[in-house]
């Protein structure tokens, strides 16, 4: 089964995340029109170790796609989970360090792609696989990345994660259009290098 979810939140309430769509977590989460990357609303939150969670339609093997900004980086990780049950699979992050990256192994090595400008949105696709543990990530459209092993084996992702992982100080952290294909947010550009 291919992933099917799609959400770009602009016909949500604006307040919090919690509660609609069978989005369940921390109350700290809202849909904004603040900032959007897609369309005229968005999820943010400045709050430390932040979270929520949706149950999804499980899949072994697919792809998608989400928006993601950072507007301090230095402060605090925006970060995307993939998971199987109450198991972390797969993690992409808007990093202190001022790049976009993926954790890797079970000792959650992280794997560099680019670096990235505040206030800017980028579109993340994650390719995943159950058959051989491993996953692979894009930015903006460019070139994939070589496939990596995932965080922990897994049957499926049936759970996604929006976090905030606050490390220095409060900022903002935004996701925005979830759906199962490389549609181009209006807002979306593309910056950095891949090394």
């Amino acid at each position: 089964m291919a992933w099917t979810y799609k959400q770009k939140f602009d016909d949500l309430n604006n307040g919090d995340l919690d509660g609609q769509d069978n989005w369940s977590g921390s109350t700290d989460i809202d849909v904004s029109e603040t900032s959007p990357c897609q369309g005229t609303k968005s999820v943010r939150t400045n709050t430390e170790g932040a979270y929520i969670e949706r149950s999804i339609d499980a899949v072994a093997n697919g792809i998608l796609y989400v928006t993601m900004k950072s507007d301090a980086p230095s402060d605090s990780s925006v970060e995307f989970y993939l998971k199987d049950g109450g198991n972390d699979i797969a993690c992409v992050t808007l990093h202190t360090d001022q790049t976009i990256s993926f954790y890797i192994t079970s000792g959650w090595q992280r794997y560099v792609i680019q670096d990235y400008t505040p206030g800017d949105c980028y579109r993340i696709g994650i390719e995943f696989n159950a058959t051989t543990d491993k996953y692979r990530v894009n930015v903006n459209g460019g070139e994939w990345t070589d496939w990596k092993d995932t965080i922990a084996s897994f049957d499926t992702i049936n759970t996604i994660r929006l976090m905030l992982y606050e490390a220095y100080g409060p900022s903002w952290g935004y996701w925005d259009f979830i759906s199962p294909n490389a549609e181009e947010p209006a807002k979306a550009r593309s910056q950095g290098h891949i090394f």
